[in-house]
């Protein structure tokens, strides 16, 4: 009786280690690198043309209309095979995606400037390290689009990502080796529109990490981890009840 309780307590002491270790991977679960990039959304400009945005001035002025053959956009988990991207734009996206997966990696160091705004939406105490990447992506501009965007103008794009109602949503684009903060407003009907500074990585964020920068829900970790919960949880049961059938059999 003494071996079975050995082997189900380092059955119990391999479980923990696992658990340990699937606890560790809970806040880092890549699960943007599985996923689409998102719509953009047309609309009828003012000058009758379909469009998918505007390129304004300083001034808010609209300096060019974007229509959809003017942009190119390619998710994270799209970038190894897809043979649009460029070489260039395909290292970038895929080497920011690296560094938002590296362990101690912080939201709020890399784009410091989200931090006031996080705070001001979710509370005092909160920053950029509270948010999850809901999506990331390389947007390039084409042709006319692509022209009319200096650096003093910013790209105006409307997107379907999906998003519920009341959510808050953050965004920033990677330009000039570093993360910029962009405008983004919640439309209310799954849609955000957003303003960009430059193009290149784009990466939407949404309420849900505790701490790091964190890029995706955790729903396929959170079964892994409650599913060893429960396996240890029942291993120890198991000890338990051997025991106490023991001590009841030798009185």
């Amino acid at each position: 009786m003494k071996k079975v309780i050995s082997c189900v307590l380092l059955l119990v002491m391999l479980l923990s280690f696992t658990l340990t270790a699937v606890a560790d991977d809970v806040d880092f679960v890549s699960s943007i690198a599985n996923k689409g990039a998102p719509d953009l959304v047309e609309f009828t400009a003012e000058s009758g043309e379909v469009a998918v945005g505007y390129v304004r001035d300083q001034n808010d002025q609209i300096v060019e209309v974007i229509t959809a053959d003017e942009v190119m956009i390619t998710a994270v988990g799209e970038a190894e095979t897809s043979g649009d991207i460029s070489a260039e734009a395909k290292e970038v996206l895929l080497r920011v995606y690296e560094e938002l997966c590296e362990p101690g990696a912080s939201l709020a160091k890399l784009c410091a400037a989200l931090n006031d705004d996080v705070a001001a939406a979710l509370g005092a105490g909160n920053n950029a390290d509270n948010l999850v990447v809901k999506d990331l992506f390389d947007l390039t501009l084409l042709g006319d689009a692509a022209a009319a965007m200096t650096e003093d103008r910013y790209a105006e794009l409307t997107f379907d990502i999906s998003l519920s109602k009341d959510s808050y949503v953050a965004a920033m684009v990677y330009a000039n080796d570093g993360w910029l903060a962009s405008s983004i407003v919640n439309n209310g009907d799954g849609t955000v529109t957003c303003k960009l500074d430059a193009t290149g990585p784009v990466a939407f964020m949404v309420p849900g990490a505790t701490s790091g920068a964190d890029t995706g829900d955790e729903s396929g970790a959170s079964l892994i981890f409650w599913g060893c919960t429960m396996a240890v949880s029942l291993a120890a049961i198991v000890v338990l009840a051997v025991v106490i059938y023991r001590r009841k059999k030798s009185m």
